[in-house]
């Protein structure tokens, strides 16, 4: 701790894990090895500026309750880009667009040939944490 900077700096004796806390309220913490975090309750995150993430590996996100995966914009739109292949399996396909849609293509298929199903979601979290479930 260092009252005269302001700032509340954790470590292990390595120095592989850490948690800063400054003056102006910034927290940064840091993990050779990862974070996990869990709770019994509902997790929150809300920002008035910008959510950000970036992986090196791959992004995951499974729900395995009844309510599904949800995604809402009140303003603005929804922008998805793939370097390679979007590919969507679900028992139903329900697609409703109130004003055009708009589908561009070399080919279309419509019904056929059999389509790729994509991977199911990996949660590396989920398995290394047994009271997950």
């Amino acid at each position: 701790m260092d009252d005269s900077n302001g700032f509340v700096f954790i470590t292990n004796q390595s120095g592989d894990a850490w948690v800063e806390m400054d003056l102006a309220g910034h927290i940064d913490v840091y993990s050779k090895a990862g974070i996990s975090m869990h709770t019994e309750g509902d997790y929150n995150i809300h920002a008035k500026g910008s959510i950000n993430m970036e992986a090196e590996m791959g992004v995951n996100i499974k729900s395995a309750g009844g309510d599904g995966i949800k995604l809402e914009t009140s303003v603005g739109g929804i922008d998805i880009h793939s370097a390679l292949d979007i590919k969507v399996h679900a028992e139903n396909y329900h697609l409703n667009a109130v004003g055009n849609l708009i589908m561009v293509g070399t080919q279309i298929d419509m019904n056929g040939p059999a389509a790729t199903a994509p991977p199911m979601a990996w949660c590396g979290w989920c398995r290394r944490n047994s009271y997950n479930r």
